[in-house]
C-alpha cells in the first residue's frame, strides 16, 4: 500500500507492505492507525535513515522497517519465503467474542474423524455439563471450518450425539458456541488470543497446542482436572488463571 496515509488493517491474506513517502513519519497517522501498522505490517519501506529511526522509535520491530528497495520484485519475492506477519501467534490481535463471561474455553473437534462421534468430544461434554449450570459466567466454543467440516445441522447431530454418548445434559449446562470460521491466515492464532483456555481432544491438535502456548493461553488436558478447577474457581467468583 503506498497511499500516504495508508490503510494500515489486516491485509486480508498474504503480506502487508507499507511504502511510505520520503517525509512519512509516525506524526502523520492517528494512534490507533500507527497500533494497526505496528501489529499488522510485515515491513514498512522508509525513504532515508532518519525516517527508519523514527519509525523504529515509535515501536515498528526494527527488522521490518527497511530501505525501499531498488528492486520491489526481488524484495517481495524474499518476503514471500518468510512466514506472514498475521501468522505470527505472538503478535496476534484477540478476536473479539460476543459472550460476555468471565471464562471462555476452546476445543477443536475432530469433526470428521468418526461417522458418528468426534474424538474426544463426548469427554470434554461430559466434564463441561458435570461442572456448569446456565448460570455458570463460561462458554465453550466448538471450532468448526464450515468448508470442509460440515453442515451447521450436521455438526450439531454431531454434538448431540456426542453429549448423549458422553450422558451430558446440555440443557442445564453453561453457554457451548458452534463456531463456524473459514479458515484464514490469522484465525487460529486470533482466536486463541481471545480465549482463556484450550483442550486437545485428539492427536492432530498438536499445532493448536503450540498456537496456544504462544498467545498465553492455558492448556488443559482431558485427563486431569485442570478443567474442572477452572469452572469451579468461577462458580466461586475467583479470578481466573
Amino acid at each position: 500500500r503506498d497511499a500516504w496515509p495508508p490503510a494500515v488493517e489486516r491485509a486480508p491474506s498474504g503480506r502487508l507492505v507499507v511504502v511510505s513517502p520520503p517525509n512519512g513519519r509516525p506524526g502523520d497517522l492517528a494512534l490507533g492507525a500507527r497500533v494497526s501498522l505496528r501489529a499488522h505490517a510485515d515491513e514498512l519501506w522508509v525513504a532515508d535513515a532518519d525516517a527508519r529511526a523514527a519509525w523504529i522509535a515509535d515501536g515498528v520491530a526494527q527488522e521490518r522497517v527497511v530501505p525501499a528497495p531498488s528492486d520491489p520484485a526481488e524484495r517481495l519475492l524474499a518476503l514471500v519465503a518468510r512466514p506472514p506477519v498475521a501468522a505470527d501467534a505472538a503478535a496476534a490481535v484477540p478476536r473479539t467474542l460476543d459472550e460476555d463471561v468471565a471464562l471462555r474455553v476452546l476445543a477443536t473437534p475432530a469433526w470428521r474423524s468418526s461417522p458418528t462421534t468426534p474424538e474426544g468430544l463426548p469427554e470434554l461434554l461430559a466434564q463441561w455439563c458435570a461442572a456448569t449450570s446456565s448460570a455458570t459466567s463460561a462458554c465453550l466454543y466448538l471450532l468448526a471450518d464450515p468448508a470442509i467440516d460440515g453442515t451447521p445441522e450436521e455438526l450439531e447431530a454431531r454434538v448431540l450425539g456426542a453429549a448423549a454418548r458422553g450422558g451430558a445434559a446440555l440443557e442445564d449446562a453453561g453457554d457451548i458456541n458452534l463456531m463456524m470460521e473459514p479458515f484464514t491466515v490469522e484465525r487460529d492464532a486470533a482466536l486463541h488470543a481471545a480465549v482463556d483456555v484450550y483442550v486437545p481432544l485428539h492427536a492432530a491438535c498438536a499445532g493448536h497446542e503450540r498456537l496456544a502456548r504462544a498467545t498465553g493461553t492455558a492448556v488443559v488436558m482431558l485427563d486431569g482436572d485442570g478443567l474442572t478447577r477452572r469452572l469451579a474457581g468461577v462458580a466461586a467468583g475467583e479470578p481466573v488463571a
